[in-house]
C-alpha cells in the first residue's frame, strides 16, 4: 500500500438519527489537520457507492463552521446520499488563494478514498453557500489552484454544482484577502467558466440584500450562455440567511430534486 504523507483518515462514528457521523483528515497544513465531516446513511458501508454531497460552509471566507450542513446531510442520509462537510482555513492565516486550494485538495481526496467511503467517485456535488458557493464553483472552475501531487493524482473537478446565493469575489467583497499583485478576475469563478461545466443548480433568495438575486441570475445566464445546464432556484422571501426551518427544508427538497434529475437517486 502507498503511503499518503501529511494525509490520512480516521474514524469516529456515532449515530444521529437516520445517519452515522464519522471524520477523515484530508490534509495537514503546518501540523493542522482539516477534517471532513461525513453524514452518511445508517448502515452504509464502504462496498456502497453512493452519491456524495462535498460541503462548503459560508461565513465570507472569515469564519464559520461545517456543523451547518449537518442538518441538510441527515436529510440526504434518508435517501441514501452522503454527506462530506469541510472544514477550511480562513482569511485570520492565509489568503484566498490557500483556501481555494483547501476546497480543490477536499474535493480530489473525496474522490481518492471513495471506495473505502463508500461512494461513487463520479458522483460528486460540491455545494456551497455564499462563500461557500464560491468555494464549490472554484472547485469547478479555477483550475490554476489545484495542487496535485504524486500521491494524490484524481481530479478535484465535481460532477455536478448546487449554489446557494454563491458570494462574488471582487474588489469589494475580497480584495483584502488576496496575494499581493493578484488579478481579481483569477479568483472569480463566473469569468472562468469554460466549455463542459458540469451540471449546475443556483438557489437564491429573492429577499437577499448580501447577494443580490441579480448576481446569481448573471451567473446562471453565464453559464448557459457557455452552453452549460444551469437552473436558478428563486426561493420567494426568503434572505441570504436560510436561518428558518421551512427555509432549510426548501433547500434539501430542492438538492435531492436534483440528484434524482442527475439519475443518481430513485
Amino acid at each position: 500500500m502507498r503511503s499518503l504523507p501529511g494525509i490520512f483518515m480516521f474514524i469516529v462514528a456515532s449515530t444521529v438519527s437516520a445517519a452515522e457521523y464519522s471524520s477523515m483528515t484530508y490534509k495537514t497544513v503546518d501540523d493542522r489537520e482539516l477534517q471532513i465531516h461525513i453524514v452518511q446513511p445508517d448502515g452504509h458501508t464502504a462496498s456502497n457507492r453512493a452519491p456524495a454531497i462535498v460541503y462548503f460552509h459560508g461565513g465570507g471566507w472569515r469564519r464559520g463552521s461545517p456543523e451547518t450542513g449537518f442538518g441538510y446531510g441527515e436529510t440526504l442520509a434518508e435517501h441514501g446520499i452522503v454527506m462530506l462537510a469541510v472544514e477550511y482555513r480562513f482569511t485570520d492565516t492565509v489568503t484566498l488563494d490557500e483556501i481555494i486550494k483547501d476546497a480543490a485538495a477536499s474535493v480530489r481526496s473525496t474522490r481518492e478514498r471513495a471506495r473505502r467511503i463508500g461512494i461513487d467517485p463520479g458522483k460528486i456535488v460540491a455545494f456551497g453557500h455564499s462563500a461557500g458557493g464560491h468555494l464549490a464553483a472554484s472547485t469547478a472552475t479555477l483550475r490554476s489552484f489545484d495542487e496535485e501531487d504524486d500521491y494524490t493524482r484524481a481530479s478535484p473537478r465535481p460532477n455536478a454544482l448546487a449554489l446557494i446565493a454563491p458570494f462574488p469575489a471582487t474588489i469589494e467583497t475580497a480584495a483584502d484577502f488576496l496575494p499581493p499583485g493578484s488579478n481579481i478576475a483569477d479568483f472569480e469563478p463566473r469569468q472562468n467558466i469554460g466549455r463542459r461545466m458540469p451540471p449546475t443548480l443556483i438557489i437564491q433568495g429573492d429577499a437577499d440584500t448580501l447577494v443580490a438575486p441579480t448576481i446569481s441570475k448573471a451567473y446562471h445566464d453565464a453559464l448557459l450562455a457557455a452552453g452549460a445546464d444551469s437552473t436558478l432556484f428563486m426561493v420567494e422571501g426568503v434572505d441570504h440567511f436560510f436561518r428558518e426551518e421551512r427555509e432549510k427544508d426548501a433547500v434539501s427538497e430542492r438538492l435531492l430534486q436534483f440528484v434524482t434529475d442527475l439519475g443518481w437517486v430513485n
